[in-house]
């Protein structure tokens, strides 16, 4: 069975340590500190808080964030959890206008609507546009 979506927390520090925070998540089993989290639970949860923090940071400034770009640990993504990690991914797509992954894990290729690919040549690299 799949990784359930994640409940995220930010707690701030008391005392002399009130700039840092910390992180603690809630699934199924509980609220747990991000050190227990697994690594698709690592993933998710940090592209989520970047997600949230440009959104923060564009309606601040009066703006809209356009772009995002996740270079993650999609190697996390396993068969169990890829419809779960699907739906984040896609969330994304909706709160942006370009999502820009970089990512060696074919299935990603299910969710992208254009794709840039790199081909290893011996005299360097060549880059193709493919299209769904």
């Amino acid at each position: 069975m799949g990784e359930a979506p994640l409940h995220i927390e930010i707690e701030p520090l008391a005392g002399e340590h009130k700039d840092q925070v910390v992180i603690r998540f809630e699934d199924e089993k509980g609220s747990h500190p991000l050190s227990e989290a697994s690594g698709f639970q690592r993933m998710s949860i940090g592209a989520s808080l970047r997600a949230s923090l440009a959104k923060v940071h564009a309606n601040a400034n009066g703006g809209r964030a356009y772009h995002m770009f996740l270079d993650e640990g999609f190697g996390a993504y396993r068969k169990e959890n890829f419809e779960h990690g699907k739906a984040i991914l896609q969330r994304f797509a909706d709160d942006f206008e370009r999502v820009i992954f970089i990512a060696d894990v074919p299935e990603i290729e299910l969710i992208a609507e254009t794709m840039l690919r790199v081909i290893p040549l011996q005299d360097g690299n060549r880059i193709e546009v493919a299209r769904q």
